[in-house]
């Protein structure tokens, strides 16, 4: 049975832009040892790294913090409700004044972190997978994926590695279906019993070419 997640919301009043405290209360979830980056799953499931700063006041989200805020246009009287994944990764609902959630939220793209938040679980802690994954976003955020440049090469050296084999396999199932059909062609024409006289002959390339045949004496 999974655990449950831990959840807290913030309603959202002046001077949040470029930090947000998290409830004191909150801070018994959130190791000591923890990393000082968290990251913020918003509503699409795009994700941005923010510095998570300990401070005798408290927690705060501040560096990454308003760049979160400023994508999805946060404003005075709008309020979120943070659950907490595990491994320094909070998935964030955004809620509007008429206390629904918004939907624009949902396609908000971080174009500047491109960090894959695939496999986070909506309830519970994440797997040892999943928490390795989230690890190596805290020590980089850049993608883990090839750079086009890169995927052309490596695709180039594959095809150029496999392409003498496919020609070869290619032209060699040719052959052999040419044969079969060919076979198979001469042994219905033997047993043909039509009722009037006939004779068969083997296609050239040249009668096509040419349109015309020799006939049997």
């Amino acid at each position: 049975m999974e655990s449950r997640k831990s959840h807290f919301f913030k309603i959202l009043v002046e001077d949040f832009e470029q930090k947000l405290q998290i409830p004191k209360a909150f801070m018994k979830n959130i190791s000591e040892k923890s990393s000082k980056m968290a990251i913020l799953k918003g509503p699409s499931g795009s994700c941005w790294h923010v510095k998570l700063t300990r401070k005798t006041t408290g927690m705060y989200l501040e560096d990454g913090w308003g760049s979160f805020s400023r994508a999805h246009s946060l404003s005075v009287g709008k309020f979120l409700v943070f659950g907490y994944d595990g491994n320094m990764t909070f998935t964030v609902q955004i809620f509007d004044s008429s206390t629904l959630e918004e939907e624009s939220a949902f396609a908000v793209i971080n174009t500047q972190e491109k960090i894959k938040c695939e496999g986070i679980k909506r309830h519970g802690r994440p797997s040892k997978a999943q928490s390795n994954h989230a690890n190596s976003c805290h020590t980089s955020v850049e993608p883990c994926s090839l750079t086009p440049n890169a995927e052309h090469h490596q695709g180039k050296s594959v095809l150029e590695q496999r392409k003498p084999h496919q020609s070869y396999r290619s032209i060699s199932d040719k052959g052999k279906n040419y044969s079969m059909e060919k076979d198979r062609a001469v042994h219905a024409a033997k047993i043909c019993k039509p009722d009037h006289p006939f004779f068969t002959i083997g296609m050239q390339p040249s009668y096509a070419l040419y349109g015309v045949s020799s006939l049997s004496t």
